[in-house]
């Protein structure tokens, strides 16, 4: 996922507030996820971990993993899922 891929999906959230609270929660918690994926690969550069760097690397993939399950959830009919319409290519902008 692109920055402004996550940053349509924390609009949409904001814009869609009714009956959504823990589906907006999840995506917070997504976001932190990936957020420390990061940070923990930068923390793990400078104190040479090289052992850990694939759970680091799997969080900041944690988006579009996330992203991806919805789809295939929300396309088999399991699960519905509305902001997958915020993540399609940005029109100009």
């Amino acid at each position: 996922m692109t920055l402004q891929q996550l940053q349509d999906l924390k609009q949409w959230h904001r814009h869609h507030p009714n009956g959504r609270a823990m589906e907006a929660t999840l995506c917070d918690l997504v976001l932190c996820a990936w957020a420390a994926g990061w940070t923990l690969l930068l923390a793990l550069a400078v104190i040479d971990a090289p052992e850990m760097m694939p759970v680091s690397l799997l969080m900041t993939l944690t988006p579009s993993l996330y992203a991806s399950a919805r789809r295939h959830l929300h396309h088999r009919g399991v699960l519905r899922c509305d902001w997958l319409e915020a993540l399609r290519a940005p029109q100009n902008r």
